[in-house]
């Protein structure tokens, strides 16, 4: 893990040189550490990427592209850069000596956070004589699809890798996040180890940046706090249940605290928003990576479009900078492209006083990102059409669109409306029109299915709950001000972060843990890649976790879960899977077909599919046994 945590340092340091060379303002230095990670870690994978398309994934082409970022650093021998740097770290420390009141709150908050997250993402992936577990529900599929990712880098025969979970199509998932995990891996840190840094890095990360856009708005580091916990902790009102269900127990709070049996922010019917950290940061690793990269996006967007005068040559290279982070988005995470693009297209719009900067922008970011699209959707198995089509009210189902709402996000959205007559009774129009795009984002969601699942849509729903949190937190902030209100605005707070509290505590206090893969899948995973070559192809069950995931090799086809969130049409090899493991004559047809080298038979074959002959694969070569799992050699690769 130490390998890991000091090639991220490393990362981070080229980063922040160039935090220094757009920022010219005074921030606090913190904001700049967690812009410079995200930063460096955006380009390390753009550079790595590149890199080792041309010479192949490698210590070699991984150390090179750290170097390039590492290079960075010589940025600071700039005079100016160098004394800005000297003056920012002189700050801190005549903090630390002073021991300032306000360094002290931002330190007590900041590592409270930091270890409940420590205890969080270390659920993410456990590792143990076992096996490999989770201990969090939501992750048990999204957990083996980035692992099979990442394999797929560190273990596979070729880089890029074809899709792992379909393979000879192009694997078209944003997947830099999994790379840079990767390449962790490569240099010597265990999956878990890897997993872990990269995760705390990041959420530690978000967890800034999110400060500080809602700092840049209302210039206040406490709301910025404040918003942060509404993000991390949201919910909406399933805490009612929580009570119900303590009634009904008759165990002590404190023991019904240490067993809870549910999750109460998200269900099949009904609550159906679910908690950011539970459902989407530790299960969506480009939305990791993505969210906070566009709150430096977004923040730099608002400063641009909020400023009084603005100079077309002192601003360029900020533009061209942050056009480069945006163009990345493609690779990163497509949501937020699509939010960063209507964010700026309805911006744009109420300031053409400003079209050179906002064209030069724009050219950017399509030089960037135009190659890259053009790239994910040359050979891809992705069907565009089935990504956006009518679909209204999100995932509310049968529910009444505005109970479903309340619902889930309690007094959330009553506190919003008010926040944002309060905007404008404070004739702050310009902070009411950057909401104006967060809006039409959240009308997005509702009309469009943005993805074949329509849950997926909450990763620009997302981005529109987190434009909508100024307002809110402006409101409590107004209540508070009148001690005869201060108790029922810390009511109000503590409803919009109750459900998502429970949820988050009952991850973090590892109340959970789900089995992903045996003690004998490993096992057999290691014979796999000792034994066989990183190309071969593999015939596995159509599921989330087979053994096959853990050696980096790839499948003729795993989850159709997965492969339906791609938008992949995967039914004729599904019934074709299927009718292989019948064995007979149209088994040997379709394995010659398919170019299928080994076939796997273990419990998740034996569990999901209707017919497993067993018989007709033992006439092949069993090249690896450990259990119930066994490997046989149907062909040479």
């Amino acid at each position: 893990m130490w390998l890991a945590i000091v090639a991220l340092c490393l990362i981070t340091l080229g980063g922040l040189a160039l935090t220094y060379t757009y920022e010219r303002t005074k921030i606090p230095f913190i904001f700049r550490i967690a812009m410079g990670h995200v930063i460096g870690e955006v380009l390390f994978s753009l550079f790595l990427f590149i890199v080792a398309s041309i010479f192949g994934f490698s210590k070699a082409t991984i150390l090179f592209s750290l170097s390039i970022i590492v290079l960075l650093s010589l940025l600071f021998f700039r005079d100016d850069l160098r004394c800005s740097l000297k003056s920012d770290l002189s700050g801190v420390h005549k903090s630390f000596k002073d021991l300032e009141s306000g360094l002290i709150c931002n330190a007590a908050f900041y590592s409270l956070l930091l270890i409940a997250m420590y205890f969080f993402f270390q659920r993410a992936m456990i590792e143990s004589s076992d096996g490999i577990f989770t201990g969090v529900g939501h992750n048990l599929g999204d957990l083996p699809l980035h692992l099979g990712i990442i394999f797929a880098f560190t273990d596979g025969g070729q880089f890029p890798p074809f899709n792992p979970s379909f393979t000879y199509t192009k694997l078209t998932y944003p997947f830099m996040s999994d790379l840079v995990a990767a390449s962790m891996i490569k240099l010597g840190a265990s999956a878990s180890d890897a997993l872990l840094a990269q995760n705390l890095y990041l959420i530690f990360s978000v967890i800034l940046l999110v400060e500080y856009f809602t700092f840049a708005q209302l210039k206040s580091r406490v709301i910025g706090k404040v918003s942060v916990l509404i993000l991390l902790f949201c919910g909406g009102l399933g805490f009612f249940e929580f009570f119900r269900d303590y009634w009904n127990d008759g165990r002590s709070i404190s023991e019904f605290l240490w067993h809870l049996e549910k999750d109460y922010t998200i269900r099949a019917e009904g609550l159906r928003w679910g908690n950011s950290l539970t459902t989407l940061f530790i299960t969506q690793r480009s939305f990791l990576l993505g969210f906070p990269l566009a709150m430096i996006l977004l923040s730099h967007v608002w400063k641009f479009y909020s400023a009084e005068k603005t100079d077309f040559r002192e601003n360029a290279w900020k533009h061209v900078l942050m056009g480069v982070l945006a163009g990345c988005l493609p690779l990163v995470h497509v949501h937020t492209l699509l939010v960063l693009f209507v964010v700026c297209a309805a911006l744009f719009m109420f300031s053409f006083e400003r079209c050179r900067e906002w064209f030069l922008f724009g050219i950017v970011v399509t030089a960037v990102a135009l190659p890259e699209l053009i790239w994910s959707m040359t050979g891809s198995a992705t069907s565009m059409r089935r990504f956006i089509e009518p679909f209204f009210g999100w995932d509310k189902g049968n529910s009444n669109f505005l109970v479903f709402w309340l619902k889930n996000l309690g007094l959330f959205i009553p506190l919003l409306f008010v926040g944002v007559f309060l905007a404008f009774k404070k004739e702050n129009q310009k902070l009411v029109r950057f909401y104006i795009p967060f809006f039409i984002c959240f009308l997005i969601g509702n009309t469009l299915k943005l993805a074949p699942w329509e849950w997926d849509n909450i990763k620009v729903l997302i981005y529109w709950f987190t434009g909508s949190i100024p307002f809110v937190v402006m409101v409590l902030f107004e209540m508070w001000k009148n001690w005869k209100m201060r108790a029922l605005a810390a009511l109000c707070f503590v409803t919009l972060i109750f459900s998502g509290a429970l949820d988050v505590w009952r991850v973090m206090s590892g109340q959970m843990s789900y089995q992903v893969f045996s003690a004998d899948a490993v096992k057999v995973a290691e014979m796999i890649k000792a034994q066989t070559s990183p190309k071969a192809v593999f015939l596995n069950a159509p599921t989330y976790n087979s053994a096959v995931v853990l050696t980096g090799r790839q499948s003729l086809m795993r989850y159709t879960g997965h492969l339906e969130s791609y938008g992949i049409d995967f039914r004729q090899r599904e019934r074709d899977v299927r009718e292989i493991y019948k064995g007979g004559k149209s088994a040997d047809i379709l394995l010659a077909k398919y170019g299928v080298n080994y076939v796997i038979i273990s419990p998740e074959e034996l569990g999901n599919l209707d017919i497993v002959n067993e018989s007709y694969f033992s006439k092949f070569p069993l090249i690896a046994h450990s259990g119930s799992y066994k490997v046989y050699e149907v062909s040479r690769p």
